[in-house]
Formats: structure tokens, sequence, C-alpha cells
């Protein structure tokens, strides 16, 4: 009779493991969705109707994260389950008086015409997607503390699927610019309408001290004053792209560079995610039982790096053809921008992954003040030539090379607090594989300034 390996029955009766397997499949079936989803939505909205997306989105995922001041990330470290419970309804009292604050200033916004890159109906609905986004997360946590992985699994999936859905049905009116933006909403409302049933919060209601919620306050007073500023200057160093083309530029400018920015980031997560994970837990380990981490620092980088740099290469070689077949014809010039970013897209897939080193060495001051100086790169790259030159190109490339300089800085912290030391053969394999990818960049990007 076969004798199933210890290995394989340890794992399927390791809770861990089924827990990690259930939430990492409901992530990856959730996010193919939408990718799936791109090729037939890319026909139904235009370059215009996505810039404005792209914009809204951006604006969203800075908001959210002041939102409730990071009180969402102490639900999940609550002692008691009735803090946990106390602490939801303590961030979503802080979102609702968020939105209130977020209507104020959308009103006089209105009122004084000031572009903020979107239109007015499109301004007033974003406190309502901040406050869902932030509900969502707040509800999620709290499921991760009930220990409800298939809900959240589920959930994600089943919020996905409403999300796309709604927006390829929208997209048919015509007449229905904002469908990307409804469509997002409603997906947000479904997820928060299931999340809300099925952890019973309104059956828990009775467990709302009005002492103890200012006891919890207090107590987690370090998310708002640590993590709220190092989170928000990732989100803002990830995210003002959008914003701040949509100040220099027409809409479908911000539509190409936020099209190439998702198709390319959706599957680089895959790899990324399980990597860090990966990475984080090993390097950890390591570290704990007083042993290097010097040959799984290394083999990881040159393994990521030879990896984006295929992918990048083959992606500028077929970039005249590729993405308008994939998208249609209006999309063509998304292949442009996938070029012109690639270098800083080759160095997010190879350092990100890695950049864990900063939380197993305790240097999170480090990776802060790197976070500082990246805000401050790329919003200077984008601001100062779209002031200058008023070329979206030039712009785009500006930009792109600004972030690899960035990445290539952190690149170095995180090369050596990971121990990585190089062999004279490793060094001839990394040189030869960026001479060849700078070729072919350099290559296309002069053909691309010639043709514009």
């Amino acid at each position: 009779m076969f004798q199933e390996p210890d290995i394989i029955y340890r794992l399927r009766h390791s809770t861990f493991f089924i827990n990690l397997a259930t939430l990492s499949a409901g992530t990856i079936i959730a996010q193919l969705i939408p990718l799936v989803a791109t090729f037939i939505l890319s026909r139904l909205y235009n370059p215009d109707e996505m810039g404005e997306w792209g914009v809204f989105s951006s604006y969203g995922a800075i908001l959210a994260i002041i939102g409730c001041l990071r009180y969402d990330g102490a639900i999940v470290k609550s002692k008691k389950q009735s803090d946990a419970y106390q602490l939801t309804y303590i961030t979503i009292l802080f979102s609702l008086l968020f939105v209130i604050l977020l209507y104020i200033i959308a009103f006089i916004i209105h009122m004084l015409g000031i572009d903020i890159g979107m239109n007015f109906s499109a301004m007033y609905k974003l406190p309502i997607y901040v406050f869902t986004l932030l509900s969502v997360q707040s509800f999620t946590n709290l499921a991760t503390y009930l220990q409800k992985y298939k809900l959240i699994a589920t959930n994600s999936i089943n919020r996905s699927i409403s999300q796309t859905g709604s927006r390829i049905l929208l997209g048919f009116v015509n007449s229905n610019r904002q469908g990307m933006i409804i469509g997002a909403i409603i997906g947000n409302i479904i997820s928060l309408f299931t999340l809300c049933c099925r952890i019973d919060l309104l059956k828990n209601r009775n467990k709302i001290q009005r002492t103890r919620s200012l006891e919890l306050i207090k107590e987690n007073k370090n998310f708002p004053i640590f993590d709220l500023p190092s989170n928000l200057l990732n989100s803002v160093s990830s995210h003002c792209p959008p914003i701040l083309l949509s100040w220099f530029f027409l809409d479908s400018v911000v539509g190409f560079f936020s099209m190439a920015h998702n198709l390319l980031f959706i599957p680089m997560s895959f790899i990324g995610t399980a990597v860090s994970q990966l990475y984080y837990r090993n390097a950890s380990e390591n570290i704990h039982n007083g042993q290097p981490i010097t040959s799984l620092s290394k083999r990881l980088f040159i393994s990521l790096f030879s990896l984006g740099t295929f992918f990048m290469c083959l992606l500028i070689i077929c970039e005249d053809w590729l993405f308008g077949i994939i998208l249609g014809s209006r999309w063509n010039d998304v292949g442009q921008y996938v070029v012109l970013l690639s270098p800083w897209l080759l160095l997010v897939t190879t350092f990100s992954p890695l950049s864990t080193v900063f939380y197993v060495k305790d240097k999170q001051i480090v990776n802060m003040n790197l976070n500082v100086l990246g805000v401050i790169i790329r919003v200077a790259s984008i601001f100062i030539v779209a002031s200058l030159f008023h070329s979206s190109n030039l712009t785009v490339f500006s930009f792109g090379i600004a972030s690899y300089v960035f990445h290539i800085i952190q690149g170095y912290y995180i090369l050596k607090y990971g121990e990585v030391v190089f062999s004279a053969k490793d060094i001839l394999l990394l040189v030869s594989m960026s001479s060849v990818f700078m070729g072919l960049y350099s290559w296309k990007t002069i053909q691309i300034f010639l043709t514009s």
C-alpha cells in the first residue's frame, strides 16, 4: 500500500499551511479575474475613461491610509475578542467622520473651481469609495482575527467578480463614462455587506463601551503616530504619478500610464508576494538561529533579476504589436509607456520582494528615510519635467529614470543588509544581462522620441 510522504502528511494536517493556502488561492483568483477582464474592459472603455479611473483610484488609495488613522491594523493584534469588535466600531466611526470631512472639502473645491485632475461628478463619489475601502479592510481584519479564512478568500473572489461584472455591464452603456468608478464602488458595497452579515457585527454592537473605546485608542496610539506616516509615504510614492500627470496632460495619457502599470504589476504581484513571504520567513529564521542570509539573498536576487530581465526584454521587442492585439488598436501607445518605464519595473521586480530585509534586520527607520527620498525624487521628476517641457513621453521617461535611480539606492541597502557578496562569475552574469537590457531599452527609447 502506498505510504504518504511524511512532509505531505504534515502539510495536509498543518492549520497554518491550510490557512495560508486558502488565503493565497483566494488572492490569486481575485487578481486573475480583473487581469483577464482587462482584455474586455479595454474595448469597452477608452483611454480617457481609464485615465479618470486611474486618478480616482490613486486619490482613493492615498486617502484610505488616512481615514481611520490606521487603527484597522490594531484589530488583528487585539488581546480579547470584545476588543477586536470594539476597534472595528472605532474604525467605522473614524471612517464616517472622515467621509463627512471629505464631502466638506469636495464642496469647497467645487465652489472655488479648483482642478484636482478629475471632474466634480467623480469627486463626489470619492468619499463613498474611500469609506467602502476602509470598511472592507476593517471587516477583513476582524475576520482574520476570528480566523474566518474561507470567508476572506471567497469574499475576495466575490468582490472581484461583482466589481468586474458591474464594469462590463456598465461599459455597454455608452453614455456612462464612469463605469469603472461605479463598478468599483458596487464591488466594495457587495463585499462590505457580505462581511458584515457573516461576522455578525451588528449582533455584537452591545460590546461597545465608551470608556473601553477611549482606552483602546490610547493603547494603540503607535498606529497613527508611526504606522500612518510610513504607510502614507509608501502610498503617495506609489500612487502619485496618475494624479500628477492629470495636472499637466489629457486623461488619455493617464489612461495609457495606468494601463501599462496595472498590466505589469498584477502578474508581478503573484511572484513578488510569494517570494517576499518566503524570504521574510526564511531570513528571519536564519537570523534567529545565528546563520547568515548571504546565500538566500543572493540566490533570490539573481533569480529575480534574471526573470525580470528576460520578461522586460521580451516586452520591449514585442511592444510594437503586442499591446495593440491584446487590448485593441486604440491602446497601441501603452507599449511605449511600458518601454519608458521598463528600467523601473525591472528593479521593482528584483528588489521589492527582498525589501522585507529591513524588517528582518530591524532597519525600519532606514526604510522610512528611503521612502521620503523616493517621494521627493518621483514627484520632482514629474513636476519639473512636465512644467518645463510639456511632453508626456519625456515626463514618463523622466519618472521611469528617477524611479530607477531611487531603486538603485534602495537596492544598495537591501543587498547590504541581505549580506550579499557577489563572485566574479555572478558579476559577469549580471553585467551581461544588464548590457543586453540597456541596449534594447536605449534602442527602443530613441525610436520612441524620434517618431513622437
